[in-house]
Parts: C-alpha cells; structure tokens; sequence
C-alpha cells in the first residue's frame, strides 16, 4: 500500500503484513528533472526486497503500470490480473492468468472477488472490517456524543484528492444542500474535511445561512472513518471518505461524476 492509505488497514486482524510502495521515489520520475535515473536507487531496492520474499501467488487488483512493476519483480509462478481490454496502460504484460470480463459493467469490488476465483478460492463480499483504536474514536466520540438521537446529524464533505479536483461538485452547492437539510428536518449539519482542506470547508460554512460546525482534526482516516460511521447521513462525491462511512453502514449519498458510477459506487448502496 501507499503511505497516505495504509492507515486503514494498520493491525487489521486479518492481515500479516503491509508492505509500503515507495510512491516518493515512483513520483520523481514524472515530476522532476532526470526523475527516472533519480528514482532508481530507491525503486531497485523495492523490488529487490520484494523478490527476496520468494512470493508464490500475486493478486494485482490495481491493473496499472506501477501494480503491474511489483507484481513483475515479485517472479512470483502465478500472476493474477486483468486481460488487456479491463487494464489502464500495458498491465497485462505483467501476469501469466488473466481475468476477461468482456466489457461488461461491474463494481469494481465485485470485479476483484472474480479474480480471486480465478486461483480457485471460495469468494464472498462480506462487510469489511476496520481495526478502531481508542485513540481513532476521540474526535468522533467529542463530536456525536449519543449518535442517532434527537435531530439527524449530517454530515457533508465536498472535498476530493487534488489528483482529482474535477469530481467535486461547487461548494455552494454544499451549502445550499445543507441549508436546506437545516430547515426541512432539522438536521445538524457536519462539515468534514481533510488536510489541505481548511479553506474550502470554511467557505461552505461561511456561504450557509443556517448553522454548521466543521469537525475537529482527525488524525488518521480511520479516526475520520469512525466520527463518519456516527452519523444518519453522509454525502459527498466520489472519494475514500463515503467509502469508509459506507462500508460501515451509515447512509450515504454519493454525488458521482464524471466516473461511472456501475464501478465506483459504495459497494453494497443503491
């Protein structure tokens, strides 16, 4: 995993080890000057390690150059992927048994489950799971003291990675939402936000008419995971946060676009 996403699945009881990617060194070699001959030292040393683990069955889920690099230097005997029409760049050159879906439109989790049928392993789709800390449960704990009683609390995160700004709907749209929400059933409105997001959000709260509250900082996207999974309503675009609160049952409503929403809509929610 990349450093920015493993928090969500640090001690997951089901898990043995998380191996990091070095997404620094991979980064380099598009964004700086002479980034590949920069970028080889450290890259090399991954897959080196990566090989040294004697690997006998890889699973790449991703179908991108950068999963296809490790899944290659694993020279692991069996390779899992994609065929070549369900892949982004040349992935498929990288694994010896492949999955072809055809060109039909299936969720991407349910895409995966297939191709873990494909090595012959029983598959389900069971709720996942998220190792919660006590110190992951603070901001949440603070913020929703008794969850689900009295007003609906809603929360609201407009925000998206900067990889992908395109996918946030305005933010006064946010507002008028949440005005709106305010006044028809009382709703006390959350304003949830991540790193580098503090401008935005206080532009939604300063563009409402009715009250709002922005969250405390969260810590780590578990602890904004489980202050989400305490509310009656969240709504937001196509990004990691309506993901985390639905895979934990809160209501969601996510706000797609322009990604298809057959693949990427929170698994398990009309």
């Amino acid at each position: 995993m990349e450093r920015r996403a493993r928090n969500v699945l640090d001690g997951h009881p089901a898990i043995d080890e998380i191996i990091e990617f070095p997404r620094e060194h991979w980064r380099s070699t598009r964004t700086k000057r002479f980034g590949v001959l920069r970028a080889v030292p450290g890259m090399w040393r991954f897959y080196r390690s990566l090989r040294r683990r004697q690997f006998d069955l890889t699973v790449d889920f991703q179908g991108n150059l950068k999963s296809g690099s490790c899944t290659f230097f694993c020279h692991a005997k069996v390779r899992v992927g994609y065929a070549k029409p369900e892949c982004r760049e040349p992935n498929y050159l990288f694994t010896n048994r492949r999955l072809d879906l055809g060109g039909q439109a299936i969720h991407r989790v349910d895409r995966d489950v297939l191709l873990v049928g494909q090595v012959g392993v029983p598959f389900d789709v069971p709720r996942p799971r998220i190792a919660f800390t006590g110190e992951d449960r603070v901001p949440g704990d603070l913020t929703v003291a008794t969850p689900h009683i009295g007003h609906p609390i809603v929360v609201l995160h407009p925000g998206t990675s900067d990889f992908m700004p395109h996918k946030r709907w305005p933010l006064k749209n946010y507002a008028e939402l949440g005005d709106a929400l305010s006044r028809q059933v009382g709703a006390r409105i959350l304003l949830s936000w991540g790193p580098g997001e503090e401008e935005r959000i206080a532009r939604v709260q300063e563009t409402m008419a009715e009250p709002s509250e922005i969250i405390p900082p969260t810590p780590s996207m578990r602890s904004l995971g489980y202050l989400l999974s305490r509310a009656d309503l969240v709504i937001g675009g196509d990004t990691g946060p309506i993901h985390l609160a639905a895979v934990q049952g809160a209501p969601t409503i996510s706000i797609m676009g322009p990604s298809d929403p057959r693949h990427y809509y929170p698994h398990g929610h009309p």
